[in-house]
């Protein structure tokens, strides 16, 4: 009984250990300033230089344990990621509205 036990702790622990996730990258002040721009956000217009931006910015997905999409999660990340921008203190409506529409996004939509 104590093997199988192992066994499938073992096979808990990798599978939470190998489950998807998806590196944080490129500049957070760019992501902000584009994602600030897009048409949810006040009717704007995303140019096509910020479509890296906006593409780091979805890049940022987070899973649960079993693997399954955690749009709670992913909106936590997503903001913690342009919060290091340091221009977000002053426009914290800005990036609360941000985080609100597009955070739990999986994909982009616009």
């Amino acid at each position: 009984m104590r093997t199988k036990t192992k066994w499938a702790l073992a096979l808990a622990a990798s599978l939470y250990l190998c489950r998807p996730q998806v590196a944080d990258a490129g500049d957070s002040c760019q992501s902000f300033i584009c994602m600030a721009g897009k048409p949810l956000m006040n009717n704007g217009t995303v140019s096509a230089e910020c479509g890296g931006a906006v593409g780091d910015f979805f890049s940022i997905v987070r899973f649960d344990f079993w693997g399954i999409f955690d749009p709670g999660r992913t909106a936590a990340a997503r903001g913690e990621y342009l919060a290091r921008c340091p221009g977000t203190g002053e426009n914290a409506e800005i990036l609360s509205r941000i985080v609100a529409i597009y955070g739990p996004m999986m994909f982009d939509v616009d």
